[in-house]
């Protein structure tokens, strides 16, 4: 009985050794694709180098598989057959982009220019995020790139194939921000500090233009050495409400100043409420400047 035993386990054996299976999963290749991309067998050395057809892709049963082999090797038993009996098959053809990324390097620095930004070590496009053709092509070009935010590019590329592709590609940039000498306190106007501007990573959130600080100041105490950020910054109201104001009479070409006092309080360019010295009528004024305002009359 344990001799009968031996010999069925080693008849087993030797046919699990000659039995022909999918590799799981197969799903998309990438071209060149051969036999051993998508039969699993003990004796797969011997398929080396046997090129799958072009030809044969999607649903391929195992009937498939077994007259490719037939064709190149003998030496196989395939007469065993183990696992599902059919199989999706597809790949596809790599994308040479080396020559067009010099040129996307060049269209993504220009873009960041314009932003007063510089780019950062370049772009850094991974092969695994390089997808593949579903047919050969020899030319790609990059023909748009967008700049999402302070992380990513989005950019596509375009083929002599006729396909469109997109990819989000990571990058870093530096930005000349501003920075204070000396420590800021809260609430303090940003045109009485002392300020410098510095090359530092750009995130987004830096102040970088002097518009971005005019008739602002802090909301929080900023040290010496720290770059200001926008949100940092609240406007500074041009007019309190109770404040004495300049009130400029405007007719036609014709101006008059006076005084007055205001109603309410406003920013630059806002229409407030204020009353002329001498009269309890409130008018609506145009806030032109720190305590003054223009009256049309």
């Amino acid at each position: 009985m344990k001799l009968l035993f031996f010999i069925s386990f080693c008849m087993l054996a030797s046919w699990s050794l000659h039995a022909l299976s999918f590799k799981k999963p197969i799903n998309r290749l990438v071209a060149p694709v051969y036999v051993s991309d998508i039969v699993k067998t003990n004796e797969i050395n011997k398929l080396d180098g046997v090129l799958w057809p072009a030809s044969m892709q999607g649903w391929v049963s195992s009937d498939d598989v077994k007259a490719i082999i037939g064709k190149h090797s003998k030496k196989i038993d395939l007469t065993r057959w183990q696992g599902v009996k059919k199989a999706w098959v597809e790949w596809c053809y790599p994308l040479d982009i080396s020559e067009s990324n010099k040129k996307l390097n060049m269209e993504v620095e220009r873009l960041l220019a314009e932003k007063k930004l510089k780019l950062l070590n370049g772009l850094r496009i991974n092969n695994s995020d390089i997808p593949c053709s579903k047919s050969p092509t020899k030319n790609t070009e990059w023909i748009s790139a967008q700049l999402l935010n302070h992380k990513i590019i989005r950019a596509k590329l375009s083929t002599d194939a006729q396909e469109t592709y997109v990819f989000d590609l990571p990058f870093e940039a530096s930005v000349q921000a501003y920075m204070l000498k000396s420590s800021g306190n809260k609430g303090s106007d940003l045109s009485s500090l002392n300020m410098y501007l510095t090359n530092v990573r750009w995130t987004g959130k830096e102040v970088t233009d002097l518009f971005d600080i005019r008739n602002k100041h802090l909301m929080r105490n900023v040290t010496a050495g720290e770059v200001i950020k926008i949100s940092d910054l609240a406007e500074t109201l041009a007019v309190n409400a109770g404040d004495k104001i300049k009130v400029r009479l405007m007719h036609n070409s014709i101006a008059i100043e006076t005084s007055g006092k205001a109603i309410t309080s406003g920013r630059i360019g806002e229409t407030i409420k204020v009353k002329i010295s001498n009269s309890n009528k409130a008018i609506d004024a145009s806030v032109i400047e720190k305590g003054a305002v223009n009256v049309s009359v």
